[in-house]
């Protein structure tokens, strides 16, 4: 892996990885470990760099030699006003979160699936994201085929339940 590409995990850019191996790479450093994952991204062989938190929440939802998943940094505010990010795992359809700091913001689990619902995560496009999760789920059941209809009326509900979910945690 060393003359490998290094696959950068950039603020809000979802990289889409699919991993070469079933095991990784672990390394040991000052301030902690890191490990190393094969993957293959946009056609090109490298690897990714996880931290403990990041490689538990892979462990955790077992990704292995062929499996996809998109990952995304996230800048997060914490209750304290200190700046921090963590990481939303896409796998098979499911958003799992993990937090990169010694605190979470208030109400967020610290590493666990997170509903399309959740409110914990102070950023925005977050929540909206999973407003849109949520809102294709909810029109997929009644589906009339046609995909523009299908794509306006998705947007509608994604935005309905954004304001909804933020007059009920703003009051």
């Amino acid at each position: 892996m060393a003359d490998s590409k290094t696959f950068k995990f950039e603020p809000d850019i979802p990289l889409k990885v699919t991993f070469s191996f079933d095991d990784f790479r672990e390394k040991e450093w000052e301030d902690g470990k890191s490990y190393g994952y094969g993957v293959r991204s946009d056609g090109e062989l490298g690897y990714i760099n996880c931290t403990q938190r990041l490689h538990d929440l892979l462990q955790k939802i077992g990704v292995g030699k062929g499996v996809s998943v998109t990952i995304t940094k996230r800048a997060i505010v914490l209750e304290s006003g200190k700046p921090g990010f963590g990481f939303d795992v896409q796998k098979n359809g499911k958003s799992h979160t993990t937090y990169e700091a010694a605190e979470t913001p208030q109400n967020a689990p610290e590493s666990t699936e997170t509903p399309s619902t959740h409110i914990g995560i102070p950023e925005l496009g977050a929540q909206m994201r999973g407003c849109f999760q949520e809102a294709e789920n909810i029109v997929g059941e009644f589906s009339t085929g046609n995909p523009d209809v299908r794509t306006e009326v998705t947007g509608r509900v994604a935005v309905s339940l954004f304001i909804a979910f933020h007059k009920i945690n703003h009051q």
